[in-house]
């Protein structure tokens, strides 16, 4: 492993998130990034109604999951003929 940050691409230049902004980064549907973030598995701050995310919250959750991805590979069984 070279290097173990993960940078988002966003040109929107806002600090903060919001649910559709961070569901587009992360390439899921917002009604699972809801889901993680009701598990606690996404961190996420209110204001007011709002639900945002910080672009840090957004890079720890991508690490998080590469880190799991490099523990337990998955071997995929042969196709029997």
């Amino acid at each position: 492993m070279t290097n173990s940050k993960v940078f988002l691409e966003d040109h929107s230049g806002t600090i903060l998130k919001s649910v559709t902004q961070a569901a587009h980064l992360l390439g899921i549907s917002t009604r699972y990034l809801g889901t993680l973030t009701r598990n606690g598995d996404l961190r996420s701050h209110k204001l007011g109604k709002r639900v945002l995310y910080t672009d840090a919250s957004l890079q720890e959750f991508i690490a998080s999951k590469a880190c799991v991805a490099q523990i337990s590979p998955v071997d995929p069984a042969p196709i029997a003929s």
